[in-house]
């Protein structure tokens, strides 16, 4: 075009033109239309086409974007550099973006305690009498808020057109698969819900609609960048490849596939649209899919590439470096500081009343925005896992910054079903397995009161259900009712020979009056009630069996600051816990038990290095022939010993654990963290306390493999301890 223009001024000189035609009149620069397409991870190479635009000094007047091209579209069209484009799709965490659950560090309390036993992740919800689960695997928590974050300086815009860039986003209406073209509202909004792949994310709800990826009818939208009054369109096709045929041998992969292709026929409509001064830029990405985030950094130079390959056409679109100084000064955004909230509305369709949500919301009207701070008191909220998605907008379009908070409660709660699996295996005469279910009713009132109940089969057979009920708004101080019956399987040995087997069951009554120290820890006093038996099953029919009835008094301090419950890398966990049964609520005879677990953990990199103890000592009395006694052995307690092979009236265990993150097996969020990892252990059981020394303590070690599997921490490990005991095994659940 410029070429023409310059030799329709020469034609005009040589006709005779009394005078060159000026500024005004000569032919303006092209409107160039930059169209990026949807494909996942694949997309971070739209930042790498922008890289090489820019270096040629050829300005964008206008962005239309589907998916991940709408992620690159909006924040280019908000104003970011591409420089600053790149770091922010290399240095991302999209799998930790891609999570919902929000980091153990912030969960509540009750929520970290879930984690205690061996129930995997996974919670169904129970509604209208039948299972009910998420419209999609990913609700979007963290990625709303880090889309707000990036896009913050858009808060005050409400037609796209009046972006740095004018802007255009598509999504698909799943109501009746119409297509939706985002030109005002919520640029936040526009973009997630462009990018919301079905069944991978939660659809967006917006003006009673139901919107998903824009994928599905429109992935390459070059026809909106005409109807923007594009002259000429540069577009960006990252493609989505299809799966080979061994790829094809899941459901998944089939579901996959024929999204695939039904989004390539689309896609050649779309390109068809396309004229001989227009551009189409396909990367070579062969070998990337669309969850490889991880390889940005290797994607962005593949689409350098790709723009480069027909660099001379688009140099002939350059324009003048003043030219250019103006369009820079039009497209950058400038260093905003952060906006003063006038006041804060608040949206709430949960059971929970109001004032529950906001004794954790800090009061910021009148103050600059944290954004940081914000995120933190959402975060807390969110952790108390009542609410599908708690959400915020910045609305500055009425003349004064208001801040909307949104909570919306889960849609198919309030009822969860979770399982759980437990295994112990040493492949010689230790083979332990519990199935456990976990019913819960959350919230049960206005006060986020919780019914908690749970079931266990197995070896141990378990019944334990607990109403706990806040008894004011900042949820501190509770009430906590319990029932729990266990009848357990205790082996018995004398020396290093298993000799029998004891059955225990226990029934306990329990009336707790607690507070919670913000969501790290908790305190709790109460009243117990108990009822206990215990008998041989197996050999050893000389050992008379026992009785323990009567009522006490129990104290217990818990904290909790682990950023992970398999595989910690950071944190403290602690529980110490004191019972005292007394003769003169129908026990027989006054006794006390202490018992303490505790472990710290830190880490360099990708090593971990873990300390932790657990032991337990009686004060006064003298425990029945079983019950209450400290049990020692297994593995990572005092590896090399059978489970439960010594057992006495004081116990202490003290072990350091090392282990090294290998690998991560999954993808997007759904990351499993495989580890190699060691253990060097000491402790024992005593029948007195004054013979506890660390003489007559044993000494024991493993080494493992660890994987943090969707059931659970899995490990196959190997151990020893003094006294030529040795053991191979494997154990699914907790280990400390």
């Amino acid at each position: 075009m410029r070429r023409l223009a310059t030799l329709l001024f020469s034609l005009s000189w040589m006709l005779g033109s009394t005078a060159p035609a000026t500024a005004s009149e000569q032919e303006p620069s092209p409107r160039i239309g930059l169209v990026l397409s949807g494909g996942g991870a694949r997309g971070i190479a739209h930042v790498g086409v922008l890289k090489v635009l820019e270096e040629l000094q050829v300005p964008v007047h206008l962005v239309t974007g589907t998916s991940m091209g709408a992620v690159v579209g909006s924040i280019y069209s908000a104003g970011y550099s591409p420089a600053e484009l790149e770091e922010i799709v290399t240095t991302t965490d999209w799998p930790e973006a891609f999570e919902d659950d929000t980091p153990r560090e912030q969960l509540s309390f009750r929520r970290k305690e879930d984690d205690l036993n061996f129930l995997t992740a996974a919670k169904f919800g129970i509604k209208d009498g039948g299972v009910a689960i998420p419209a999609g695997f990913i609700q979007g928590q963290r990625l709303n808020l880090l889309l707000r974050r990036l896009l913050m300086r858009t808060t005050a815009v409400e037609s796209f057109d009046a972006l740095h860039l004018p802007f255009r986003a598509v999504s698909t209406n799943l109501i009746d698969g119409q297509e939706v073209v985002h030109s005002s509202g919520d640029l936040a909004t526009a973009v997630r819900a462009s990018m919301a792949i079905p069944g991978a994310f939660q659809p967006v709800e917006l003006d009673e609609m139901l919107l998903v990826d824009g994928m599905l009818v429109n992935n390459i939208p070059i026809g909106l960048a005409f109807e923007m009054g594009a002259d000429i369109v540069i577009a960006v096709d990252v493609g989505t490849p299809l799966r080979t045929r061994a790829e094809l041998s899941s459901a998944v992969g089939v579901a996959d596939q024929v999204l695939s292709i039904a989004t390539d026929r689309m896609a050649e409509i779309q390109r068809d649209q396309l004229r001989d001064q227009d551009f189409l830029i396909t990367p070579a990405l062969e070998g990337y899919g669309a969850a490889d985030f991880e390889k940005g950094g290797e994607i962005v130079p593949i689409g350098e590439e790709a723009a480069r390959a027909d660099l001379e056409r688009l140099s002939e679109l350059a324009v003048s470096d003043t030219e250019w100084a103006a369009y820079l000064a039009r497209q950058r955004h400038g260093r905003d500081e952060p906006p003063v909230v006038d006041r804060v509305e608040f949206a709430n369709d949960s059971t929970i009343r109001d004032a529950v949500i906001l004794a954790r919301l800090e009061d910021r009207a009148g103050k600059p925005l944290d954004i940081d701070s914000l995120e933190g008191d959402l975060a807390e909220i969110h952790g108390a896992d009542i609410f599908q998605r708690v959400d915020y907008t910045l609305d500055r379009t009425g003349g004064e910054t208001v801040l909307k908070v949104a909570a919306h409660e889960k849609s198919w709660g309030p009822q969860y079903l979770r399982i759980g699996l437990n295994i112990e295996e040493n492949f010689d005469n230790t083979s332990v397995y519990n199935l456990a279910f976990n019913y819960t009713v959350n919230p049960l009132n206005a006060l986020g009161g919780e019914w908690r109940n749970e079931f266990q089969i197995g070896d141990t057979i378990r019944l334990f259900s607990e109403l706990w009920q806040p008894l004011e708004n900042e949820s501190l101080w509770f009430v906590a009712p319990s029932f729990e019956f266990v009848r357990e399987k205790v082996p018995r040995y004398e020396g290093q020979e298993r000799v029998g087997e004891f059955s225990l069951r226990r029934t306990e009554l329990g009336l707790d009056f607690g507070r919670q120290l913000s969501n790290w820890g908790e305190f709790r006093v109460g009243a117990r009630w108990q009822d206990g038996r215990s008998g041989p099953v197996i050999g050893a029919r000389s050992f008379r069996g026992s009785e323990v009835d009567g009522g006490g008094f129990f104290a217990r301090f818990a904290a909790d600051t682990l950023d992970d419950a398999n595989f910690p890398t950071q944190g403290v966990f602690s529980r110490l816990v004191y019972g005292s049964l007394r003769d003169s609520l129908g026990s027989d005879g006054d006794s006390e038990l202490a018992t303490l677990r505790f472990a710290y953990v830190r880490s360099w990199g990708k090593q971990t290095v873990l300390f932790s103890t657990n032991g337990a000592t009686r004060f006064g009395g003298k425990a029945a022939e079983l019950d209450d006694l400290a049990r020692v052995g297994g593995f990572l307690n005092l590896s090399g010993l059978d489970r439960d092979q010594l057992s006495g009236e004081h116990s202490l265990v003290a072990r350091l654990i090392t282990y090294r993150r290998l690998a991560d097996l999954g993808v997007l969020s759904f990351r499993y963290p495989l580890y190699l990892g060691a253990s060097v252990e000491m402790g024992n059981v005593w029948e007195r306390r004054g013979d506890i020394s660390a003489g007559s303590a044993i000494l024991g070690g493993s080494v493992f493999l660890g994987w943090s599997t969707p059931l659970g921490p899995l490990y196959f490990g190997y151990g020893v301890a003094e006294g030529s005991n040795e053991s191979a095994y494997l154990f699914l659940g907790r280990t400390f």
